[in-house]
């Protein structure tokens, strides 16, 4: 799980264990570039996104905090927590 007071991931393991067992996959973007991550224990939204789009594949990925207000901002709607589906 995220750490409290964490607001970004950037190791590349961890990420991948982050999105793997503990974050629920809740929306995407249109490009298909950004995804929308909800942790069930705190309700935070994790924005995944390569940032260095520059490099070939995206580049490194990245997962940071987002508000809710941000999410709906590039997202849409969003899914009330309750009805959010583990996705693996």
């Amino acid at each position: 799980m995220p750490l409290p007071d964490e607001t970004e991931v950037t190791e590349q393991t961890r990420i991948q264990q982050l999105i793997r067992d503990e974050l629920v996959k809740i929306a995407r973007d249109l490009t298909g570039w950004r995804v929308l991550y909800r942790d069930p224990k705190d309700g935070r939204l994790w924005q995944l996104s390569y940032p260095q789009s520059e490099m070939h594949g995206g580049g490194p990925a990245k997962l940071t905090w987002i508000s809710s207000q941000v999410a709906k901002t590039v997202f849409g709607p969003i899914e009330d927590p309750s009805s959010a589906v583990k996705v693996h």
